[in-house]
């Protein structure tokens, strides 16, 4: 930078510099897409292992419906003759993971319902 003397010096200094910052602004975007393109895959997997470990804010009716299904099969009949620690946390992931799953599909899951009952629309 030189000494600025007149005010079209001062005019050009500001543009340049202006330049200089959307340049510079321009090479973080890039940088910042970058890492999250690198970070894409880690992120998926932490979506995937979400599901196990994180219970969906759901309707009461699925969690009662699938934590009774889970209870009678999986405790009873699956984890059975496991260790302790297994019948201690398998259930607990497998009923978080098929509520996630529940909740992500439930219009197709209500669609295969009604086309099971011959619900299709059909008023009775």
């Amino acid at each position: 930078m030189n000494k600025i003397n007149t005010y079209g010096e001062l005019i050009q200094e500001r543009e340049r510099l202006q330049f200089q910052l959307e340049v510079h602004r321009q090479a973080v975007r890039m940088h910042v897409s970058d890492i999250q393109q690198k970070l894409n895959p880690l992120k998926n997997a932490l979506q995937f292992f979400s599901n196990f470990t994180a219970p969906p804010a759901t309707n009461p009716l699925v969690d009662a419906g699938v934590g009774l299904t889970l209870e009678l099969l999986i405790r009873r009949i699956f984890f059975a003759k496991t260790g302790w620690i297994a019948r201690l946390v398998g259930p607990i992931l497998v009923k978080n993971f098929s509520a996630n799953m529940i909740n992500k599909n439930k219009d197709t899951l209500i669609k295969k319902m009604k086309s099971l009952f011959h619900l299709n629309g059909r008023e009775s």
